[in-house]
């Protein structure tokens, strides 16, 4: 994701805490990739972060990364954001973070507990597939509507 709003500092925060970050897009040091290289990236990442943060609302959002990296299968630790849990069992399917000292307590919890992080992963990767493809979240859409105009 692009360098806005506070992640530089919050990446500033974790090299500070001595741990190794790479991170791509636009205002990055390793600039924009292509999907096929994130989807690389998301691959050979033991953690991969999500910043909910926008830059026009005051409060963390849910946003298509919040998808993409589970369906890769891999762990996710993202912060936390409004609804997140209509998507996904915190915990169990993904991992969120309060502030930075949590970042690098959770950082450094799942770097040495693969098999946790791992199932973490795999449910996630489950949850994603089996509820949060674009072709099922547009069924949904479509039989709201059909639903709503056939009450009309």
């Amino acid at each position: 994701g692009a360098s806005y709003g506070n992640r530089t500092q919050i990446i500033q925060y974790l090299e500070n805490s001595g741990i190794m970050v790479q991170c791509f897009g636009n205002g990055w040091k390793m600039g924009r990739v292509c999907q096929e290289e994130m989807i690389r990236i998301f691959n050979s990442s033991k953690i991969s972060l999500n910043f909910g943060a926008s830059l026009t609302l005051t409060t963390n959002q849910v946003k298509a990364r919040t998808f993409e990296i589970p369906a890769c299968g891999t762990f996710m630790l993202t912060s936390a954001s409004p609804n997140l849990e209509n998507f996904f069992v915190i915990g169990k399917e993904i991992e969120v973070f309060y502030n930075n000292d949590d970042l690098i307590n959770k950082i450094n919890y799942f770097l040495t507990h693969n098999k946790e992080r791992e199932q973490i992963a795999m449910a996630g990767y489950i949850r994603v597939h089996l509820e949060h493809t674009y072709s099922r979240r547009l069924a949904k859409i479509f039989s709201a509507i059909e639903s709503r105009m056939s009450q009309t």
